[in-house]
């Protein structure tokens, strides 16, 4: 007995080897009406529905009293989803075939009643049949009217491909700079605009928008944004009260603002779009893009279909683009079962990068993060002298992402900085120490520097001041960690974005509950001098599970020359 994947396996060898004798066949005699079929057959067991119906219609050219012929184009357009046709090729003979299409009528209308948008998805992938796409193991599964997934209609085996998008299905980069205005920003997008590529894709589907070539498409996407972050209400800020997060939401409607601006000012007839309207059509780039490379040259695509799977990690599918093939291309990396959600993985990102370019948060989010500004004032000891690193007033501010994982530069770079602001001694030992630094570049700005733990002293007062500061951080926080949880589980009908709201609250305060946690263990840990003693304890506290931050208590004690 042969596993159901060695099965399907066979089958599709024998299915691939049977349309290859067709094909030789059907070049010998093009009016040989069996092997036709019989290749309809065989496309229309593997999925490729557009090729199935091409031959049974041929068939019934040449024999128009063909029964098969009607019977197979039939099932192909029920399959493609356009029951009208598959109406009119219906044989009345076939009850079951008839039973069928009767089912499915019953179906779109049920789902049509509860759903308004149901009928643009209907249409949506028929059109994309027309276009040749592949995919007839996936099916739209509707949760509500705004939220959508993506269902296996049958098993999927690991490494299947279950989706091709024909490139001309697909928007690139290269399509929106052949228009005239992306001639026009073409000229001037990487020097002047701040997201220069979504821009660029943005301005497509503000043109574009009732180009009749892209109306199945742009017909389906969101007509609401209110889970964006950059669309919130006064009100839904307020849950933010005490979040770095509000800041980032400013920043991003001030990027945006400045390049809607600029395509303004450069652009003939984009000032009869709203900025509101151009912040819609950049939210939507940014949550549905795909960077690919189409023979050998790297772009930005929209991918029909594509990009209404969902986000989950670790992710059961990949994609690429397929030179051979011309397509965008899905394929499974796992087993997938019948009836299961199919998910594509957006990458491993916090919640704060999920909510602000998806407009939604992970609660099992394993990757948390807080955004730690940091300000060099004159409270500080050797204010002058420090202050003449820096280049301009607003580099005396900078902000690091604290995050988890001790081996990223942006915690490392967090410590220097903490090193240099704090620094209380000779000016000369300063700079030596500087000048000193692996990674110190005269060009560069402070951002680049590296100044090592270069005493226990010191790295007391480091570890005592990001303490103070993690402290302070969550003070601002009107709830507190706990109470967001029970709110969280005990709140009935809470709103979507209310969630996401704490759901990010509550990864921000966990990442700074594990830096004041650090601070203390490390101080802790400083009050040991013998060496044996380090390793013990580090060793007892961390006998199942790996310390998180054991390359800063290597880093220092090598220093210090401990270790």
């Amino acid at each position: 007995f042969r596993s159901d994947k060695e099965k399907n396996n066979v089958s599709n060898t024998n299915y691939d080897l049977a349309i290859n004798y067709y094909t030789q066949s059907i070049k010998n005699n093009k009016k040989n009406i069996i092997h036709l079929i019989k290749r309809a057959i065989c496309y229309l067991a593997k999925g490729y529905y557009p090729l199935a119906l091409k031959d049974a219609l041929k068939t019934i050219e040449i024999n128009n009293n063909f029964s098969k012929g009607y019977y197979i184009a039939s099932l192909c357009y029920l399959e493609m989803y356009d029951i009208d046709r598959a109406e009119k090729y219906l044989m009345n003979k076939n009850k079951r075939l008839k039973n069928l299409i009767e089912k499915n009528k019953r179906d779109i209308i049920n789902k049509t009643r509860k759903y308004k948008s149901y009928p643009l998805y209907i249409h949506f992938l028929k059109e994309l049949y027309k276009y040749n796409s592949f995919f007839p193991k996936l099916k739209i599964h509707f949760y509500t009217e705004d939220y959508r997934g993506v269902i296996a209609k049958s098993d999927i085996s690991k490494n299947e491909i279950i989706m091709t998008i024909p490139k001309n299905c697909l928007i690139t980069l290269e399509n929106a700079l052949e228009t005239d205005y992306g001639k026009k920003i073409g000229k001037f997008m990487y020097k002047e605009l701040n997201s220069p590529k979504h821009c660029l894709l943005s301005s497509f589907l503000l043109f574009e928008e009732k180009n009749p070539k892209y109306k199945y498409y742009f017909d389906l996407l969101p007509k609401d944004f209110n889970n964006f972050p950059v669309f919130y209400s006064k009100d839904e800020l307020e849950y933010l009260k005490g979040s770095p997060f509000l800041t980032q939401i400013l920043e991003k409607k001030k990027e945006m603002k400045k390049d809607f601006i600029k395509l303004c000012e450069l652009i003939p007839g984009f000032k009869k779009f709203k900025f509101n309207k151009f912040k819609e059509a950049r939210m939507l780039i940014s949550s549905r893009i795909f960077g690919i490379s189409i023979h050998e040259n790297k772009t930005d695509v929209l991918a029909p279909f594509a990009d209404l799977l969902n986000h989950k990690r670790p992710r059961q599918t990949q994609w690429y683009y397929d030179d051979n093939l011309e397509s965008f291309v899905i394929q499974a990396i796992d087993n997938i079962k019948e009836g299961s959600e199919i998910f594509d993985s957006y990458g491993k990102k916090t919640n704060a990068r999920f909510l602000l370019n998806y407009g939604f948060c992970l609660e099992d989010n394993d990757t948390s993060e807080y955004l730690l500004s940091i300000e060099l004032t004159e409270e500080y000891p050797l204010f002058n002298f420090k202050k003449s690193f820096f280049q301009n007033e607003s580099d005396l501010v900078r902000s690091f992402n604290l995050n988890n994982n001790f081996y990223e530069s942006q915690i490392i770079e967090l410590l220097s900085f903490l090193r240099f602001i704090l620094f209380d001694g000779d000016i000369n030992d300063l700079y030596k120490i500087i000048c000193n630094s692996t990674k110190y570049n005269k060009d560069q700005s402070l951002l680049f520097y590296y100044i090592p733990p270069f005493s226990k002293e010191a790295e007391i007062l480091v570890l005592k001041h990001l303490h103070l500061l993690c402290r302070k951080a969550l003070e601002k926080y009107p709830t507190s960690f706990d109470e967001d949880q029970y709110i969280l589980q005990t709140q009935k009908n809470m709103s979507f974005n209310l969630r996401n709201c704490l759901l990010l609250l509550m990864s921000e305060k966990t990442i700074l509950s594990y830096f004041i946690y650090f601070c203390e263990y490390c101080l802790d840990l400083f009050k040991i001098n013998s060496q044996n003693e380090i390793i013990s304890k580090v060793s007892k506290d961390y006998e199942f599970n790996d310390c998180q931050f054991e390359f800063y208590i290597q880093e220092i004690y090598w220093h210090w020359g401990v270790l």
